[in-house]
């Protein structure tokens, strides 16, 4: 019985002989394929190139997020030492120190002209902890936006971007590094993974030992791949905290961050495994890898963009800032007749219409920008519309080039995409609103501003944390990448059964 029993608990298992066997051989296999890792050069210049790249990007993208943050504390500080002076100034008067301007504009009791100048409320989207991430399409609007009174151009395209040529080029940060130089240097290190091995006469033997080809494969790709994505996730993740970054602050966008690099990863690994059952020699794969990446992430985008332009055409920017400027200058020109029906529509209104009385210039300016308003609102509305129409055909058509999927994870993981600057104008369009009519309502009343008044002045107020919206267009994108991965995969588990060694 003890006999038995030793037998039994020793590992009497007829399963259990193979079983050892094969995890030796698994191992001999990673031991092996370290070594040549080691001893490569040229893997270890890929890697130095990659991780370099990872760096310079997040030191970029700090950069970018440290000279937007600076832009918006000035701005602040700016908004803050205009209303002070004017309450300032303001007391002064009511206290008969000093004597009201005479010019309207100067006049801190004018509702209409304060409102559209020296109060107006400075807004900026506040940036989200993983920011450095990728600029996104936060270039396209200036870090803060002076909201007044008077219609959307006067704060909307008051200033410059950036340089067109650097907006056209794009920000080398770590989205770019991601998409394009991450996906490059996986398949400069998994090209050969099965070509080399039968050109050096290797492949024959291999299969002859017993060991299965797949696993084989497998424990190959574990080394040559799974080493770059794993380094590229942890130089990423360090980086960030080595900048400063608080990744706790945002912790559901760290864990999808690290899960899009993974999936990314493997989608590639996956197609360089697949050009790799074609039977090929290295050369060939190299070229055809290379003009994969080629389609995947230049053709097939440029394409989609083109469509979705082709289909729902809108007008550059500069085409559109001519337009708006064009439509508030249409309406300073027909004030005449914007004040006469305003005075039609308003026949309460005491007004008197001595030319250059303060009233007369008030009213004037007043009827002037809500005819600008209506008119510059009109052309921004159908402009958005057709934008949105664009992105709708670009995440529509984007599961056919896992470089678009990828781009709108780390975007919307960076707080920088469109959805969530979709949020932003949206809310913009609301507070403008509040704006106008705190200060029209006591323009048509002819209510000079009080001290109260500035202490009720309409606040900008925005949520700085993820909206649940925001963390949905993350995950949309996500699991259409995570699809993409999984049909590569099982494309090359597919080809591997059908492969044949000789």
């Amino acid at each position: 019985m003890g006999s038995r029993l030793g037998a039994g608990a020793g590992g009497g298992s007829p399963h259990e002989a193979p079983v050892t066997g094969a995890l030796a051989r698994s191992s001999a296999v990673l031991r092996q394929e370290w070594r040549l890792f080691w001893r490569d050069p040229a893997v270890w210049a890929v890697l130095l190139v990659l991780c370099a790249s990872v760096v310079y990007a997040l030191a970029n993208g700090q950069r970018q997020t440290r000279q937007h943050n600076e832009l918006v504390l000035s701005a602040k500080a700016d908004e803050t030492a205009r209303i002070t002076a004017a309450q300032a100034q303001l007391a002064d008067i009511n206290a008969g120190r000093v004597k009201p301007p005479s010019e309207p504009f100067q006049d801190p009791r004018n509702a209409i002209f304060v409102g559209s100048g020296r109060a107006a409320a400075a807004v900026d989207l506040p940036l989200l902890p993983l920011a450095p991430v990728a600029v996104g399409l936060r270039d396209l609007l200036p870090p803060v936006l002076l909201v007044s009174a008077a219609s959307k151009d006067s704060f909307l395209f008051k200033d410059e971007i950036a340089n067109p040529m650097h907006l056209l080029s794009g920000w080398f940060d770590l989205a770019f590094v991601l998409v394009f130089i991450y996906p490059l240097c996986l398949l400069l290190l998994t090209y050969n993974l099965v070509s080399l091995e039968r050109e050096q006469g290797r492949l024959g033997l291999v299969a002859s030992c017993g060991h299965p080809m797949g696993l084989w494969l497998l424990l190959r790709l574990a080394v040559r791949g799974g080493l770059p994505v794993i380094a590229v996730l942890a130089m990423a993740l360090v980086g960030l905290a080595a900048f400063g970054v608080n990744l706790a602050a945002d912790l559901p966008a760290t864990w999808l961050l690290c899960v899009a690099v993974l999936g990314y990863g493997l989608f590639w690994l996956g197609l360089s495994l697949c050009v790799g059952m074609f039977g090929r020699s290295s050369a060939w794969n190299a070229m055809a890898s290379v003009g994969v990446w080629i389609v995947m992430l230049l053709i097939l985008p440029a394409a989609t963009h083109a469509i979705a332009g082709a289909l729902y055409p809108a007008p550059s920017r500069a085409s559109l800032v001519l337009q708006v400027r064009a439509a508030a200058v249409d309406a300073e020109s027909n004030r005449d007749a914007e004040l006469a029906k305003y005075l039609e529509s308003h026949p309460q209104t005491d007004v008197n219409l001595d030319p250059g009385s303060a009233r007369e210039r008030t009213l004037r300016r007043l009827v002037t920008q809500q005819a600008a308003v209506q008119r510059v609102d009109a052309l921004l509305l159908e402009h958005e519309a057709q934008l949105a129409r664009q992105q709708a055909v670009v995440q529509r058509f984007s599961v056919v080039s896992p470089a678009l999927l990828m781009n709108e994870v780390l975007a919307e993981v960076a707080g920088s995409g469109p959805q969530r600057l979709t949020e932003f104008m949206t809310t913009v369009n609301e507070f403008h609103g509040r704006w106008r009519a705190f200060f029209v309502s006591r323009a048509q009343a002819n209510q000079p501003m009080s001290e109260q008044d500035y202490r009720q002045l309409p606040r900008w107020v925005v949520d700085p944390q993820r909206s649940a919206a925001g963390l949905s267009a993350v995950l949309q994108p996500l699991w259409r990448l995570a699809v993409l991965s999984l049909l590569v995969l099982a494309s090359a588990a597919f080809m591997l059964r059908r492969f044949k060694v000789s």
